[in-house]
């Protein structure tokens, strides 16, 4: 979840908005961006793991995950996914699916 960011000081005010915060990850490649035909996708695995201190390889071990799997998941380069493979990501991370991945509708 994206929050906004305020700061004050000398009477200036500097508020990085939700939306800039997001795509700076995005740039920053630790959180994609996949679009469709109302909206898009945050894959937000990548960031998760960095925000935890923990490596894909330990992931890979401790959720016996395939690592073609995991990186699919970071990347968002899926078709479909295994509601088992989320299941096992959140209670690892005991975290939520939107934690993970994330739909926002433009409409």
């Amino acid at each position: 979840m994206f929050h906004y960011i305020g700061y004050t000081a000398n009477s200036q005010s500097l508020t990085i908005s939700a939306t800039m915060c997001l795509e700076r990850l995005v740039a920053m490649k630790k959180i994609y961006k996949v679009a469709t035909e109302h909206g898009y996708y945050l894959f937000k695995l990548e960031e998760l793991l960095e925000q935890r201190k923990v490596s894909k390889n330990q992931l890979m071990r401790d959720t016996n995950t395939d690592f073609k799997v995991l990186q699919r998941l970071m990347k968002g380069n899926v078709v479909r996914i295994d509601i088992e493979v989320l299941a096992r990501l959140c209670n690892y991370f005991h975290c939520e699916i939107t934690d993970i991945i994330e739909y926002v509708n433009e409409n």
